[in-house]
């Protein structure tokens, strides 16, 4: 009979294993659909009228090409795919980015399981990281698809390089190529191979000088790529979305504002820059390196964004956010160890089953709160340029090469982006659109926008 119970127990204890996934995706599911209304946004009109100039060979050679100046080509592949494959139906561009997402989510949660070997940890991490008003553009804006591609490499290669050791150099040589895919899709992989390095010194137990000189492969590549494009952004203009002032300063005030973005406060960011200073100085005195990494690491990974004064969209912190996820991870290990302390290994885990739904749902509700005001002018801009791409498959087809009068556009509209979507929504590149004060009375071709509503006027 004991035999009998032991058994039982231990089945419903493997069951009950699967009961933390299936919270978290109930509130990816969930926060998706609070995001059911999206549309494309004027930056995937940008992408989409460039991609549609390249065939299929063009794209691969750019994102082959290590020298290659086209703009984040792994990034503008999906694009293309998408696209060819799916034109402009919008189910399949956010499914597709929400799916990176949750593949992202996952990824997260091996990696904080692995960085701090606490599964209610890695959890939580993964929970904090799933739902987060922070960056709640990568669930409405399919333009954040390069955060999500370049954040899946990141993560992936991470979890590729702290595998069991030792680590042979055909593991090497496929995390480097994972590091150049990431960079493809944006530039804030370029420190990836800072954070291997601190994986090596901090969250192994003695370091080696092998897993050094491993490092400096990915490593120098990662210099010689991102010294160009450095000084090409130092050339900037100081009211340019990419100027970037590199001073001390700077790094405060950027993350202060990252810290007040996340908490929804004002404080000024010399309070942030003592607190984090502090929290460092806490946990060097403790020897606690894995705190230590996840601080180091949400610097790190900040850097390449964080002088851009002109540039701080929440949905940049994508990347970084696994710090705060390691620390969140590593908070919940220390409760999870006291719980078993007072309540045993066997209440303790019940214990945590019954809390983590509470907690996923009050995740959900604040990043829904969090972003509500966000959101009911992403309703507006949606309406709008779904109208718009709809009205303009409506009208009779231009003639080749025609000119498109329009005296009226969708909100937030310039004349460059009103050509873009315009070629984008007839599949044309041939079209020339101009944007007039008054429609001309000679011309073939004239189009009304107001109200949602898109004419042909004669």
């Amino acid at each position: 009979m004991a035999s009998l119970r032991v058994h039982l127990f231990s089945a419903r204890a493997k069951s009950m294993r699967k009961f933390p996934a299936i919270c978290i995706a109930a509130l990816l599911f969930f926060t998706y659909l609070v995001y059911s209304y999206a549309y494309l946004y004027t930056d995937d009109f940008n992408n989409l009228y460039w991609v549609q100039q390249l065939n299929l060979g063009e794209m691969i050679t750019h994102l082959l090409n290590p020298t290659t100046q086209y703009f984040r080509p792994a990034g503008m592949l999906v694009y293309w795919l998408l696209l060819h494959f799916f034109d402009l139906n919008v189910v399949a561009y956010h499914w597709t980015a929400w799916t990176i997402h949750g593949i992202n989510t996952l990824l997260v949660y091996f990696v904080l399981d692995r960085c701090t070997e606490s599964r209610p940890g890695a959890t939580v991490g993964a929970m904090l990281f799933a739902s987060q008003a922070n960056f709640a553009d990568i669930y409405f804006n399919f333009g954040t698809i390069f955060e999500l591609v370049s954040g899946c490499a990141f993560f992936a290669g991470m979890l590729l390089w702290m595998m069991k050791p030792p680590r042979t150099w055909t593991r090497v040589l496929i995390c480097t190529l994972v590091f150049m895919f990431g960079v493809k899709a944006k530039e804030m992989a370029f420190t990836l191979p800072v954070i291997w390095f601190l994986c090596d010194v901090l969250l192994q137990e003695k370091a080696q000088i092998r897993n050094v000189v491993q490092v400096l492969v990915p490593g120098t590549l990662a210099i010689l790529l991102s010294i160009p494009k450095f000084f090409d952004i130092r050339q900037t203009a100081p009211r340019d979305l990419y100027f970037m002032d590199v001073r001390w300063i700077t790094l405060g005030r950027g993350m202060g504002a990252f810290f007040n973005s996340l908490f929804e406060i004002g404080l000024r960011w010399q309070f942030w820059a003592i607190g984090f200073v502090a929290m460092l100085v806490i946990f060097v005195f403790r020897k606690n390196r894995q705190a230590i990494f996840f601080q180091a690491y949400l610097v790190i990974t900040f850097l390449p964004v964080i002088f851009m004064i002109n540039h701080r969209e929440g949905y940049l912190s994508y990347i970084p956010f696994l710090g705060i996820c390691g620390l969140g991870a590593l908070l919940t290990k220390s409760a999870a160890n006291i719980a078993e302390t007072y309540m045993g290994p066997r209440r303790a885990e019940l214990a945590a089953y019954a809390v983590l739904p509470l907690l996923c749902w009050g995740t959900y509700v604040t990043q829904k709160i969090g972003s509500q005001e966000i959101r009911s002018l992403q309703r507006q801009m949606s309406t709008d340029y779904r109208a718009f791409v709809l009205g303009m498959r409506m009208l009779s087809p231009p003639p080749p090469n025609e000119i498109v009068f329009f005296d009226s556009h969708p909100l937030y509209f310039s004349e460059d982006l009103l050509r873009n979507a315009a070629q984008v929504a007839l599949r044309r590149t041939d079209i020339v659109v101009k944007l007039v004060p008054a429609l001309p009375k000679g011309a073939r071709y004239k189009v009304h926008y107001q109200d949602s509503r898109v004419t042909r006027v004669d």
